[in-house]
């Protein structure tokens, strides 16, 4: 499972990563992301979070495998035909014998990808209910997740105004917030589009280093950190990185992958200090020390668990 902060580069590195001996293409399940928000919010417990979060795993597996529900859409990162060998998929929906392509899939021992925004503050739960993962978080600069977000406009959409957003948002004064602001002490209605991408950073960012830590001993060997730089800029170091996590050897058709993603890559110097400069106008200076600190903790502790 692919894992990270919306905009972090999950993409970028699951369709790295899927074209590795044995890998299954990219999956995305809003519904799997969902049932983690509710159950973490206790409106899910965890009997039925299983039991549901099994089901759709499985059934996104079996589709996969069988060659039903591939994603056609031609300009997203998922699309069938961006995978290292697009024609074996495509192929699978032209056998009637489903069992048959079940045995296959067995047999060749072939691993599911998955994507999944902001999954690490959940961690101990999903080790719990797949004690078989392997989870890959992708780490980001917040300043660059920060601007990222701002051109996006997540400091305004919402599910209650833009019919695009599947997320959830919930009542609270003011307007809808996301789950990670419920218990801001800031009016969220009150803050500029930029302050909310900040704060909204530098809470995902806490709150997955408090879902790897409460993970414990379960998250040892079962946790890859990467960071996006390190993706783009020295790739080399990432795929063996990975040949060891997932005890996979890169797939002949890695090459046409890295050149489609035009890796490796150069980042512009001194993007964070630009970035930093176009925030700080943006902000009330209050809010300045909280992506300091974000930053702070990307550069020590998240580098220290990372690639």
């Amino acid at each position: 499972m692919v894992d990270g902060i919306t905009r972090a580069g999950k993409f970028l590195l699951g369709s790295v990563i899927s074209a590795f001996e044995g890998l299954e293409f990219i999956q995305y399940s809003l519904a799997f992301e969902t049932m983690l928000i509710l159950h973490r919010l206790g409106k899910m417990d965890l009997d039925t979070l299983r039991a549901l979060s099994h089901l759709e795993m499985d059934s996104m597996a079996f589709n996969m495998a069988i060659g039903r529900s591939l994603n056609g859409r031609q300009v997203d990162l998922s699309c069938i035909n961006r995978a290292p060998d697009a024609a074996s998929f495509l192929a699978r929906a032209a056998v009637e014998d489903r069992e048959e392509l079940v045995r296959r899939f067995k047999e060749e021992r072939r691993l599911p990808l998955h994507i999944c925004h902001e999954g690490l503050p959940s961690a101990p739960v999903i080790f719990e209910l797949f004690p078989k993962v392997r989870l890959v978080s992708i780490l980001r600069d917040p300043a660059a997740l920060a601007m990222s977000w701002f051109k996006r406009g997540w400091g305004r959409r919402s599910g209650a105004n833009d019919g695009q957003v599947f997320s959830l948002f919930f009542t609270a004064p003011g307007e809808p917030r996301p789950w990670w602001a419920l218990d801001w002490q800031e009016d969220y209605a009150q803050l500029s589009e930029m302050e909310r991408c900040v704060l909204s950073i530098a809470a995902l960012q806490n709150e997955a280093r408090r879902g790897f830590e409460a993970a414990g001993g379960a998250a040892s060997g079962r946790v890859c950190f990467v960071r996006y730089d390190t993706l783009v800029e020295k790739p080399d170091a990432v795929l063996a990185t990975m040949a060891g996590f997932l005890g996979r050897k890169p797939g002949p058709a890695l090459s046409v992958i890295m050149t489609q993603q035009r890796l490796p890559g150069a980042l512009p110097a001194g993007q964070r200090m630009k970035h930093l400069e176009a925030i700080a106008g943006l902000i009330s200076p209050r809010y300045r020390p909280v992506l300091e600190q974000a930053c702070a903790e990307y550069d020590g502790y998240w580098k220290d668990l990372s690639v």
